[in-house]
């Protein structure tokens, strides 16, 4: 009766990604992947406050001892050139992250950049 839980390990999550460096053409789409494993199996989920690109958070698996969600970018922005995508992992243990950092260059041949910026050729 009270040994519940006996034998069963517990520790930190560990957390990886599926890329360091994401490098996009404005106006397109990417996905990234963050998978974090433990005991319990953590929570995790992508920290993207201040992101202007439009994002979505989806589970891709939830075995059990991997929890796996893919962070996808839609369209995008230049603004957002630079940022850093954090993935984080949480459980009754602690937390653990792991962070990709976001390069967005412009799309068309016919724009030059100026200060991170995208602007028409003339």
């Amino acid at each position: 009766m009270g040994d519940m839980g006996a034998g069963r390990d517990v520790d930190l999550p560990e957390i990886s990604v599926s890329h360091i460096n994401l490098t996009v053409c404005e106006g397109e789409n990417a996905v990234i992947t963050c998978n974090g494993s433990g005991s319990p199996l953590p929570d995790v989920d992508w920290m993207v406050v201040n992101l202007r690109s439009i994002n979505t958070h989806q589970t891709n698996a939830n075995w059990t001892n991997v929890h796996s969600i893919n962070l996808t970018l839609v369209n995008v922005t230049n603004e957002d050139n630079g940022f850093l995508l954090t993935c984080i992992a949480e459980n009754v243990v602690g937390m653990s992250n792991a962070s990709v950092l976001l390069t967005v260059f412009c799309k068309l041949m016919e724009m030059k950049e100026i200060w991170g910026e995208c602007y028409p050729k003339w």
